[in-house]
């Protein structure tokens, strides 16, 4: 009879080594799952599925985060969220600390609103609670009016005129629109965030397209009043002691820098225009005798226009006072 074969040799420290081995891998994917876990749980968990409920616009998603304050619902949803979105992309959220009594909680974010080329730095505070285990946002929307108050008539929501009185809206940009280039938002003022008061002012002002268009437009009304044909008694003057239709000559330089344009106070979208510009040319004007006299050379030409922020744009040039 053939011996049985020897059972290979017992080595119980690689045993054990084996055994701490997968206590190891089990143990660390425990950690891996906690610390995954802790990445959406607890009082700032809420808050980050929120915002990025909020970044790829997806209003009811945003809503199930939380409660709601009493207010119209007309501005919470994906089509107005997109138009934040398109505006001014919320960005880089961070959680900068969070402060817990019991089932409450404040969380403090920071991100970010790319407004085109301008992005502004948001600090805001989030309030949460705690329900059933799950963390919750006190409001998932913000009680406020928009009040705008330059160019009313000019601005739409989503086609839609601006809302009177207390709406609902999402944080992040002021989700209005203009019907003409020449206007935008301010990017340093025009967002909506939990810390807003009852009445948001919405700041409007005048675009690059808008600035240039006024620039273009100065340029050939002053062209045309520096001209032989120039004869509109509004053309300006450099001071109330020349002749109207006298002063003949051109622009020296560009003017770009000598203009500024702003929006008047109301809701037309008017622009009031002002600058003081150099010309070259010959006039004629009025000596302290009241004698008349010609002269030439180069001068300040103070001006003051208006006109409607709307293509074409159509310069009228204020009475000299």
């Amino acid at each position: 009879m053939t011996a049985p074969a020897a059972a290979p040799p017992r080595h119980p420290l690689m045993f054990w080594a084996a055994v701490a081995a997968a206590s190891l891998v089990v143990g660390g994917g425990v950690l891996v799952a906690a610390l995954g876990y802790a990445q959406t749980a607890g009082p700032d968990g809420a808050v980050r599925g929120y915002f990025a409920a909020l970044a790829r616009s997806d209003a009811p998603s945003a809503l199930a985060f939380g409660d709601l304050p009493v207010g119209p619902h007309t501005l919470l949803t994906s089509t107005v969220l997109r138009e934040q979105q398109r505006i001014a992309p919320i960005r880089n959220l961070s959680i900068v600390s969070i402060a817990r009594q019991g089932s409450n909680a404040s969380v403090k974010v920071e991100y970010t609103l790319a407004f085109g080329g301008d992005s502004r730095l948001i600090s805001d505070t989030v309030r949460v609670y705690q329900r059933g285990g799950k963390w919750r946002l006190v409001h998932a929307a913000i009680p406020t009016q928009l009040d705008v108050v330059r160019g009313l008539q000019r601005a739409t929501i989503v086609g839609a005129g601006i809302p009177e009185g207390t709406s609902l809206v999402f944080p992040g940009a002021v989700p209005i629109k203009f019907d003409t280039p020449y206007l935008q938002l301010d990017a340093t003022q025009d967002s909506v965030s939990f810390a807003a008061g009852p009445t948001t002012q919405v700041v409007v002002e005048v675009s690059k397209a808008g600035k240039s268009a006024v620039v273009s437009a100065v340029t050939a009304a002053l062209r045309a009043c520096l001209g032989a044909s120039g004869q509109d008694d509004r053309c300006p003057q450099p001071n109330e002691r020349y002749v109207p239709h006298s002063l003949r000559g051109a622009l020296v330089g560009a003017i770009n820098d000598d203009v500024s344009a702003r929006l008047a106070v109301g809701p037309s979208g008017a622009l009031e225009i002002t600058g003081d510009v150099q010309v070259s040319g010959t006039y004629r004007k009025l000596t302290f005798e009241n004698q008349t006299v010609t002269g030439s050379g180069k001068l300040r030409l103070p001006i003051r226009a208006r006109a409607y922020a709307v293509a074409p744009l159509q310069l009228t040039w204020d009475r000299p006072s």
